[in-house]
């Protein structure tokens, strides 16, 4: 029998949604089967185009993410399509997510808070990777014990992998 999630992602342009805009918003529905053997997956990328700031860009962000003022129309222009320029403006991103039925993404609660700023929507369950696997990866802090991983941090200690 099939099973769906989601997995999504979102670039800002800051910490907070009431005050900087989502920069990218990426996701990938994935469909499963489970057989005798491990799982089978498949699902076609559904990854919505750069969008753009509504402030000036933040230097810290800009720093994690990579999404330059003159980097983002480059990319959004070779996306091709007609989209809306920010992210509260793109109605079809709220159709899309409303179907989803298990989001996850790395740091959940932070991208949720962006799609609920600006289009009003709340998932009823979530999955984040990010914290479902702090223990699994224990990687030490300095002052708090052990840290949230980063996503690639994660990749690494779970699959014993560096090329993802």
């Amino acid at each position: 029998m099939p099973a769906y999630f989601t997995i999504f992602d979102v670039e800002t342009n800051g910490l907070h949604p009431g005050r900087f805009s989502v920069l990218s918003f990426s996701a990938l529905q994935i469909q499963t089967w489970r057989f005798q053997r491990p799982q089978a997956f498949q699902g076609p990328p559904r990854v919505r185009p750069l969008l753009r700031s509504q402030e000036p860009y933040n230097y810290h962000a800009i720093k994690v993410n990579g999404l330059t003022q003159k980097r983002s129309p480059q990319k959004r222009g070779r996306t091709g399509g007609d989209y809306p320029l920010h992210f509260a403006q793109d109605r079809r991103c709220l159709s899309f997510a409303s179907k989803w039925s298990l989001p996850s993404a790395h740091n959940t609660p932070f991208d949720t808070k962006f799609l609920k700023q600006a289009h009003g929507y709340e998932f009823p369950a979530t999955f984040c990777t990010m914290r479902t696997f702090t223990s699994y990866c224990a990687i030490p802090h300095h002052h708090f014990g052990i840290k949230w991983p980063k996503l690639e941090e994660a990749v690494q200690i779970i699959c014993g992998r560096n090329d993802f």
